[in-house]
């Protein structure tokens, strides 16, 4: 998910909305109920960073929220 438009990194709070909605939401298939949890990695770029310095930053938050499970993690802002 790209959010543009912001000049600060303000993703995280987005991320934290989608994480919770989709874990407080129950679903079915074939008659059967279940939950579903997700991690998301969040990174910010700026005006410098390059496509492949976002997606380490994001896969790196990703990692680290996976760890914990049902997490939002944030990328850090120093170049990866």
């Amino acid at each position: 998910m790209i959010v543009p438009g912001s000049p600060r990194c303000d993703a995280e709070p987005l991320a934290e909305r989608v994480r919770a909605e989709i874990a407080s939401s129950e679903y079915s298939h074939s008659g059967a109920s279940f939950g579903v949890t997700v991690s998301i990695g969040v990174a910010c770029a700026d005006q410098t960073s390059t496509v492949d310095e976002i997606l380490k930053k994001a896969d790196d938050a990703l990692y680290g929220a996976k760890s914990t499970k049902n997490a939002v993690s944030i990328g850090t802002r120093e170049a990866a």
